[in-house]
Protein backbone atom coordinates (compact mmCIF):
# COMPACT_ATOMS: atom_id res chain seq x y z
CA UNK A 1 0.00 0.00 0.00
CA UNK A 2 1.50 3.33 -1.07
CA UNK A 3 1.76 6.10 1.48
CA UNK A 4 -0.12 9.22 0.61
CA UNK A 5 2.19 12.21 0.77
CA UNK A 6 0.56 15.55 1.27
CA UNK A 7 2.47 18.63 0.34
CA UNK A 8 1.47 22.12 1.27
CA UNK A 9 2.23 24.71 -1.31
CA UNK A 10 3.48 27.99 0.11
CA UNK A 11 1.40 31.05 -0.61
CA UNK A 12 2.35 32.90 -3.72
CA UNK A 13 4.83 35.66 -2.82
CA UNK A 14 2.57 38.34 -4.28
CA UNK A 15 -0.42 37.33 -2.16
CA UNK A 16 0.63 39.55 0.74
CA UNK A 17 1.27 42.46 -1.60
CA UNK A 18 -2.12 42.08 -3.24
CA UNK A 19 -3.79 41.99 0.19
CA UNK A 20 -1.99 45.18 1.24
CA UNK A 21 -3.01 46.93 -1.99
CA UNK A 22 -6.65 45.90 -1.46
CA UNK A 23 -6.57 47.18 2.11
CA UNK A 24 -5.04 50.48 0.99
CA UNK A 25 -7.72 50.86 -1.70
CA UNK A 26 -10.43 50.20 0.90
CA UNK A 27 -8.95 52.91 3.15
CA UNK A 28 -8.86 55.38 0.25
CA UNK A 29 -12.51 54.61 -0.60
CA UNK A 30 -13.52 55.10 3.03
CA UNK A 31 -11.69 58.43 3.28
CA UNK A 32 -13.27 59.58 0.02
CA UNK A 33 -16.74 58.74 1.38
CA UNK A 34 -15.96 60.58 4.61
CA UNK A 35 -14.88 63.68 2.65
CA UNK A 36 -18.07 63.51 0.60
CA UNK A 37 -20.02 63.40 3.87
CA UNK A 38 -18.23 66.55 5.00
CA UNK A 39 -19.23 68.30 1.77
CA UNK A 40 -22.82 67.31 2.41
CA UNK A 41 -22.64 68.64 5.96
CA UNK A 42 -21.38 71.99 4.66
CA UNK A 43 -24.53 72.22 2.55
CA UNK A 44 -26.69 72.20 5.71
CA UNK A 45 -27.71 75.46 7.33
CA UNK A 46 -26.25 76.50 10.69
CA UNK A 47 -29.40 75.50 12.57
CA UNK A 48 -29.27 71.94 11.21
CA UNK A 49 -25.57 71.68 12.04
CA UNK A 50 -26.28 72.89 15.58
CA UNK A 51 -29.00 70.22 15.88
CA UNK A 52 -26.43 67.51 15.22
CA UNK A 53 -23.95 69.09 17.60
CA UNK A 54 -21.36 70.64 15.31
CA UNK A 55 -20.64 74.05 13.88
CA UNK A 56 -19.67 75.05 10.37
CA UNK A 57 -16.20 75.74 11.75
CA UNK A 58 -16.01 72.19 13.14
CA UNK A 59 -16.83 70.75 9.73
CA UNK A 60 -14.33 73.05 8.01
CA UNK A 61 -11.66 71.99 10.52
CA UNK A 62 -12.36 68.30 9.88
CA UNK A 63 -12.22 68.90 6.12
CA UNK A 64 -8.72 70.39 6.45
CA UNK A 65 -7.30 67.41 8.32
CA UNK A 66 -4.65 65.40 6.48
CA UNK A 67 -5.84 62.32 4.62
CA UNK A 68 -4.19 60.13 7.26
CA UNK A 69 -6.62 61.39 9.93
CA UNK A 70 -10.25 60.38 10.26
CA UNK A 71 -12.50 63.46 9.88
CA UNK A 72 -15.53 61.59 11.22
CA UNK A 73 -13.68 60.79 14.43
CA UNK A 74 -12.60 64.43 14.75
CA UNK A 75 -16.19 65.64 14.32
CA UNK A 76 -17.38 63.15 16.90
CA UNK A 77 -14.86 64.49 19.43
CA UNK A 78 -15.84 68.07 18.61
CA UNK A 79 -19.55 67.31 19.01
CA UNK A 80 -18.92 65.71 22.42
CA UNK A 81 -17.08 68.86 23.43
CA UNK A 82 -20.41 70.69 23.12
CA UNK A 83 -22.06 68.18 25.48
CA UNK A 84 -19.85 69.47 28.29
CA UNK A 85 -21.31 72.99 28.23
Amino acid sequence: MADCITTIQPAHPLTGLVDRIRAANARVRTRRQEREGLRQLLELDDHALRDIGVTRGDVAYAARLPASENPSRALCKLSKRGDQW
